[in-house]
């Protein structure tokens, strides 16, 4: 089936309803964006809330505080991340940023964990997450097929589907970012077809004129809601950031859609839309890591230029904005299994067809 566009005010009731859920079972969805207003939070939860890819199992939410071209299969994120600065220090910031107004937010990802993004020859991204089977088996709820050589499981919550196969050691969330989501689309299938598991190596033959944007570790990441000038006055935005990590890792945690590929620092950058929305997110490779933003209403250029005033070295006020009093931690509690203790390191392999 199709899944309707939700309006502001659903993604409000929805965002609320995550939380609640996060806190109380296995979560199922990921980030939580920092936002100053709640004026604009439908638009940035249909980017980042409503992943359906059990990232965010186990994870620490800590610190909060009051000319594009189409993509070429030879554009590949998982080049060695650049080095930069390391630590706070090596966080973006935005200009005139303070304490006041400003909200931001540390999440601890849980050791282990690896995410790439391919795209369909149709545009349509797929977003892959490989972590430890907190599980054990697939919910006895999500409607379960043999794909390949394994058994899937698809769940809607909310609109949004999220696929997961399973074995001894390894739970890999596949989730459909199309602009119209369909229930075991064509191309999801061929996603799933080609998805191999063997104990915590994962890999995937991606079909003939797919794409991969690379894959990488799913590293600590951060995010931050500012306000910013645009043409049409002052907006609301948020920056998410992934140290020792790749564009393609991070995009696998924001529920966007439609990439499409542009430089930015002469690195490989992606402009994405938000799903189920219409603001626009640019995605790019940092020195050191990769970086994620968007601001209401803005366009692609502006989005640009706003990226460009960003700059590292502000440790001290990092500190300050992560030194809130309001952390806390989320601790699923339904996990029914532990993987074995010799599953090793999870990996995640895709292979692009050379036709």
């Amino acid at each position: 089936m199709n899944h309707p566009v939700k309006t502001d005010e659903d993604l409000v009731a929805l965002l609320e309803r995550t939380m609640q859920h996060v806190a109380a079972t296995a979560p199922n969805t990921e980030l939580e964006p920092p936002v100053a207003s709640r004026r604009w939070i439908g638009s940035v939860a249909a980017a980042a809330v409503l992943v359906v890819g059990l990232a965010a199992a186990g994870l620490a939410l800590s610190s909060r505080h009051d000319a594009e071209s189409p993509l070429s299969p030879a554009a590949d994120a998982s080049a060695p991340v650049a080095a930069g600065p390391t630590g706070l220090g090596g966080l973006l910031l935005p200009p005139s940023v303070t304490t006041t107004g400003t909200e931001a937010m540390k999440v601890a990802v849980p050791a282990g964990r690896v995410a790439a993004s391919v795209v369909s020859p149709d545009g349509d991204l797929f977003v892959l997450n490989v972590m430890e089977n907190f599980w054990g088996a697939l919910p006895a709820d999500w409607e379960q097929r043999p794909v390949g050589a394994n058994v899937v499981g698809a769940g809607d919550e909310d609109g949004n589907i999220a696929y997961a196969t399973v074995n001894q050691c390894s739970l890999v969330a596949i989730n459909d970012r199309s602009a119209t989501v369909t229930d075991w689309s064509n191309n999801a299938t061929s996603v799933l077809d080609q998805l191999t598991l063997d104990g915590s190596a994962v890999s995937i033959a991606l079909p003939s004129g797919w794409t991969s944007l690379g894959s990488s570790p799913i590293n600590d990441y951060y995010s931050l809601s500012f306000s910013s000038p645009t043409s049409a006055g002052p907006a609301e935005g948020v920056l998410y950031q992934m140290p020792g990590s790749t564009a393609s890792a991070l995009l696998a945690q924001v529920a966007t859609t439609s990439p499409t590929q542009t430089t930015f620092n002469g690195q490989p950058a992606w402009f994405v839309t938000a799903q189920g929305g219409t603001d626009r997110y640019l995605a790019w490779a940092t020195a050191g890591g990769a970086a994620i933003v968007t601001i209401k209403g803005a366009s692609d250029a502006e989005l640009q230029q706003f990226a460009a005033t960003l700059t590292t070295g502000h440790a001290d006020v990092w500190a300050r904005l992560l030194g809130g009093s309001g952390s806390s931690t989320t601790t699923p509690s339904t996990i029914v299994a532990s993987p074995a203790a010799d599953c090793g390191v999870h990996t995640l392999t895709v292979a692009t067809s050379a036709t």
